[in-house]
């Protein structure tokens, strides 16, 4: 599925990079999203923030909560890195690529808006 997934998102609106996807999300922003092949499906995960604006965001726990607590697609955690991460994932049986495509600027949007929220900055 590794292969099978870069010639899926492979186009003008994709830029891939080793396993990452930089996704164009608009007004001049962009997000990193990783993908990983796993055995039934794909794991697309984001950074939202680094550990220092984990630390200087004492609503972040709150804030996380609602967002997955009002969301499907995208969730959100911490990682062993003290990273807020959003993640999704989707299996590869019968993958097509407006499927992929629709999950991973999901994934991307949901991750700047998060970002932007906390830090008013475009750094993943």
């Amino acid at each position: 599925m590794a292969a099978e997934w870069r010639r899926l998102v492979r186009g003008k609106e994709f830029e891939v990079e080793g396993d990452e996807v930089i996704v164009d999300v608009g007004l001049e922003r962009s997000h990193r999203v990783r993908v990983t092949a796993e055995i039934d499906g794909l794991h697309l995960e984001a950074i939202v923030a680094r550990s220092a604006v984990i630390i200087a965001a004492p609503e972040l726990g709150r804030l996380a909560w609602e967002r997955n607590r009002g969301g499907s697609i995208v969730g959100f955690r911490l990682d062993r890195k003290g990273r807020l991460i959003g993640e999704a994932w989707v299996p590869s049986i019968g993958l097509e690529r407006g499927e992929l495509e629709l999950i991973l600027n999901h994934v991307a949007a949901e991750c700047d808006r998060f970002e932007h929220l906390l830090t008013g900055k475009d750094v993943e």
